[in-house]
């Protein structure tokens, strides 16, 4: 069946399917925009079942205790058309209007697609997953195909030879299997004149046992962060597909011929930005090896309260100065708790520990790599996080805000860097180089 995926800001018409024999067949449209997927379901009578699909508010004469009939979207539907099928997964009620008696349209949101899935596959579960990050081949600093350029007598190229075997996923962890597979694409950008060679490591999870989507995710999403702080630019997933093992590749007579990954959107983590630049890393695989990535899915999920504001520094563009500062100083304040707790002392005592010590905890194992900006680093943030957050206390000024700003997320990708197994002296070397370091935007 063709898959002709929807793009940002296509409306398609087709036909909806919830898998109830107590549900008509029942024409719809589909639109995409930035946002995600949106199904609008139209009703010419009163009685029709998907009209209770918005009404879990209301009071129904033929059932008042809502017991006989569905009142909320399925959780999973499936969109057919010419065009091919679409499995949405996560769908949600956005609402209906009634303007004329009896007529009325429902609105569902979809938090997934899987294109392509079969009608009836239930895909809320899945056995793998596989995404690419923008970057991460030059994080990883290889290539997913060899490239052999031979020259001539003169020194001028005479062949160019681009070779790609496939191999074994690399493990990175036990959890959910995480490893990297080396993909490609090649594209025809205008058909025979000029192709597009895409070299690319794909993401991968993948499990005998189907589980849920958030669980592939957060590992996916893991390796994100940890490539998004390296080089301090928010990436997002792309290119992301799903497999389950109840719905193989198939021919037309219905015979399976082993897995198939099928094109797949999340909505909420598929729209940020793309590469525009070689970035330069602040640390890179070969610093932190795959051990390193494994200590940083500990370190995520140890130190959450840390990760998450400093994530959000990097990807909320528009916010005030004053937002990221209050962000990030509760950042450190959590990671100088947790870290007194990690040198032995009890709840109570590091409970009662001033913001200050907090932060030269923090500050302790970096001091030498940035001698001259982390000084006074440790009472420049208390001072001005207390300032921010008290109306009796005057605001810094913009250029006061934006370097403390630049050097708190700094000192925090350092001591990141650090914890991963990244040498001081290269942390030390790095962090010289970083346009943190140089107070660049």
């Amino acid at each position: 069946m063709a898959r002709v995926p929807l793009e940002v800001g296509d409306a398609r018409v087709g036909w909806l399917i919830d898998g109830s024999d107590e549900t008509p067949n029942v024409s719809t449209m589909l639109q995409r925009s930035d946002n995600g997927l949106l199904l609008t379901i139209p009703w010419v009578e009163e009685e029709s079942p998907y009209r209770r699909w918005f009404g879990s508010g209301m009071r129904w004469g033929d059932d008042p205790g809502q017991t006989r009939f569905r009142y909320e979207p399925p959780e999973m539907l499936w969109f057919i058309s010419p065009d091919g099928s679409i499995g949405l997964v996560d769908c949600y009620d956005l609402g209906s209007r009634n303007r004329f008696p009896g007529t009325g349209e429902g609105s569902i949101g979809v938090r997934m697609a899987v294109h392509g899935a079969d009608v009836g596959e239930d895909y809320r579960q899945i056995n793998g997953m596989q995404s690419t990050v923008p970057g991460l081949g030059l994080w990883l600093g290889q290539h997913s195909f060899d490239r052999t350029a031979e020259r001539g007598a003169h020194g001028w190229l005479s062949a160019l030879k681009l070779s790609w075997e496939r191999d074994e996923p690399v493990r990175l962890s036990r959890k959910l299997n995480l490893a990297l597979a080396r993909d490609f694409e090649l594209q025809d950008v205008v058909p025979g004149d000029q192709s597009l060679l895409e070299d690319r490591f794909r993401v991968q999870t993948l499990v005998a046992k189907p589980r849920p989507w958030l669980d592939h995710l957060d590992l996916h999403l893991a390796v994100r962060d940890l490539v998004a702080i390296a080089s301090w630019n928010p990436f997002d997933l792309r290119h992301l597909t799903v497999t389950r093992d109840s719905d193989p590749l198939r021919t037309t007579d219905g015979k399976p011929h082993g897995r198939q990954w099928l094109r797949s959107d999340v909505y909420a983590y598929t729209s940020g930005h793309e590469l525009e630049a070689e970035p330069r890393f602040l640390f890179d695989f070969a610093d932190v090896g795959a051990s390193g990535i494994n200590r940083w899915l500990n370190v995520r999920k140890r130190h959450f309260r840390t990760v998450q504001p400093l994530m959000f520094s990097l990807r909320q563009s528009g916010v005030l100065l004053e937002t990221h500062l209050m962000q990030l100083g509760a950042a450190v304040e959590s990671l100088g708790y947790d870290l007194a707790l990690d040198e032995g002392l009890s709840k109570n005592r590091a409970e009662r520990e001033s913001f200050l010590l907090r932060a030269q905890r923090v500050m302790a194992p970096l001091a030498e790599a940035l001698p001259g900006q982390l000084a006074t680093w440790p009472d420049d943030l208390r001072r001005t996080y207390r300032n921010v957050k008290h109306a009796e206390h005057p605001l810094p000024s913009a250029e006061e805000a934006f370097r403390l700003l630049q050097t708190t997320r700094l000192v925090l990708r350092m001591w990141l860097a650090g914890r991963l197994g990244v040498k001081p002296e290269a942390v030390r070397r790095a962090a010289r180089l970083d346009r943190m370091a140089r107070q660049e935007r």
